[in-house]
């Protein structure tokens, strides 16, 4: 899932996903993402920035493949 940053006024709001802004800022996701897309502030006052981030859920493959990872290497720090 990715992560997108949140702007107010070029101030750092925080880090979420774009169903979480959505909510914040109560508009649609696709707002969200078009905003994203397009660089434009949503309500004229909130950047929202797409800058690599992803966050890990466990419902992929991979996602998977990473935690048991995570599991293995912490299990083996302990």
């Amino acid at each position: 899932m990715r992560i997108y940053s949140v702007f107010e006024n070029e101030q750092w709001i925080g880090d979420m996903t774009a169903d979480d802004i959505s909510q914040m800022l109560k508009c649609s996701r696709q707002e969200v993402l078009n905003a994203v897309s397009s660089a434009r502030l949503i309500n004229e006052k909130y950047a929202v920035v797409y800058d690599g981030d992803n966050t890990v859920t466990g419902n992929t493959p991979l996602d998977r493949k990473l935690l048991k990872e995570f599991a293995l290497i912490t299990s083996q720090l302990k």
